[in-house]
């Protein structure tokens, strides 16, 4: 039995291919009771958000970043399967509090 859980939108299997393209979503990642909110990019939209940022705000912060090269379900779901693998990395991540 799982003790994690990707909670994808129901929209995502039918909308991947646009969230492939905009780069960028955030997930929530569900592991041992605990809730990440995760934020996947792809390098090219992370450095246009960085740029975006720096000009707005002068700096950049983002907290459970996760950058992989297409933003997919199948990549998305190796990065969980990595994670839950090795879990000291999860150790890194920030429990989402709140709704």
């Amino acid at each position: 039995m799982q003790d994690y859980r990707i909670n994808f939108p129901d929209f995502f299997d039918d909308e991947e291919w646009i969230i492939e393209s905009k780069g960028w979503i955030i997930l929530v990642f569900t592991y041992k009771n605990e809730n990440y909110e995760l934020s996947f990019y792809d390098p090219v939209r992370l450095m246009q958000t960085i740029n975006d940022d720096l000009n707005s705000s002068q700096y950049f912060l983002q907290e459970n970043l996760i950058v992989i090269l297409n933003v997919n379900k199948r990549n998305i779901e190796n990065v969980i399967q990595d994670l839950v693998s090795h879990p000291q990395l999860i150790e890194n991540l920030k429990v989402k509090t709140g709704s």
